[in-house]
C-alpha cells in the first residue's frame, strides 16, 4: 500500500475514540472521508492539549466558492492553522517544482496540482470572513500547511535528494504529531511581537 508499514490504519471508529478523548473541541470529524485525512486529523487532535482550542473538519464559508479546507485549528494561543491533506503516495508523484506544485501520474496520464495555492486561498477566505466579523485589526496569526500523511520525510529526501524543495508549510507523516506544538510556539512568538 501507500502507507508506511509501521503506521496503523485509522478507521472511523478509531477516530471517534480519539475525538471522545480530546481535550479540545472537535467539529465535523465525521467528514474526514478517507484514511489519510483521518490520520492527519487524529494527529492534530492528539497533539492539541489546549481546552481553548477548536478543530474543524471540512468547515465551509457561505461566501466562499472554493472547496473547504480539510482541517482548521483555531486557538487563542496558536492562532489559526489551515491544513490541506493530500493522501497520495510518493510513488504517485512524478515531479515537484519550487513553488510547491506536484505532478501526479494516474492511469489516464499526468496532472499538475498545487495544494499550497489551494490552502492559501482557503486561509485567506477564513481570514477575510473573520475580519468582516471582527472590527479592527486581527492580531491572531493565520498560517497554512499541506500535510502528506502517506509520505515520510526520509523517503521524500531519498527520492528527491537534499536539494529538493521542502517548503516550511509541508508536513510529512512523521511531522504530524509535532504540528500542534509547533503552532503553539510560533503563535506565541508572533502574538508576543
Amino acid at each position: 500500500g501507500i502507507y508506511d508499514s509501521d503506521r496503523a490504519s485509522m478507521t472511523v471508529n478509531e477516530l471517534g475514540r480519539i475525538v471522545d478523548a480530546a481535550r479540545c473541541r472537535v467539529f465535523g470529524w465525521e467528514d474526514a472521508g478517507n484514511e489519510p485525512h483521518r490520520q492527519a486529523l487524529a494527529e492534530v487532535i492528539r497533539s492539541t492539549k489546549s481546552e481553548e482550542a477548536t478543530i474543524l473538519c471540512e468547515p465551509s464559508l457561505t461566501r466562499s466558492t472554493t472547496r473547504p479546507p480539510d482541517i482548521v485549528l483555531v486557538c487563542p494561543h496558536r492562532g489559526v492553522a489551515v491544513i490541506e491533506v493530500k493522501g497520495f503516495g510518493l510513488d504517485e508523484i512524478s515531479s515537484i517544482d519550487p513553488g510547491g506544485g506536484f505532478v501526479l501520474h494516474y492511469a489516464g496520464g499526468a496532472r499538475g496540482r498545487n495544494p499550497f495555492h489551494q490552502v492559501r486561498i482557503a486561509m485567506f477566505d477564513i481570514k477575510d470572513a473573520a475580519q468582516r466579523v471582527h472590527e479592527g485589526q486581527l492580531t491572531i496569526p493565520f498560517r497554512y500547511f499541506v500535510a502528506l500523511p502517506c509520505i515520510r520525510r526520509s523517503a521524500w529526501m531519498a527520492k528527491w535528494g537534499a536539494s529538493a524543495p521542502i517548503p516550511k508549510e509541508l508536513i510529512f507523516q512523521d511531522d504530524l504529531s509535532r504540528l500542534s506544538p509547533a503552532l503553539l510556539h510560533n503563535g506565541m512568538k508572533r502574538l508576543g511581537s
